[in-house]
């Protein structure tokens, strides 16, 4: 049986797939709402939501102005 951390670093990976151990652990716990912080829908779609949005602020924030 998987556990729900493992299943939430799987999530994580699935954005970051090259973040170390460290790195998916902080954004669990400084990004999403991470263990409790959901909204009305499922805990692993919100944490879909959270860090997708995650990764959208991060890749446009890189981006050069324009």
């Amino acid at each position: 049986m998987t556990s729900d951390g493992e299943i939430t670093f799987a999530i994580v990976r699935e954005f970051f797939p090259d973040a170390t151990d460290d790195q998916v652990n902080y954004i669990v716990w400084n990004d999403t709402g991470w263990p409790c912080f959901w909204e009305n829908e499922d805990w692993q779609a919100c944490m879909r939501r959270q860090v997708s949005e995650l990764k959208s602020s991060l890749s446009s924030a890189s981006e050069p102005p324009r």
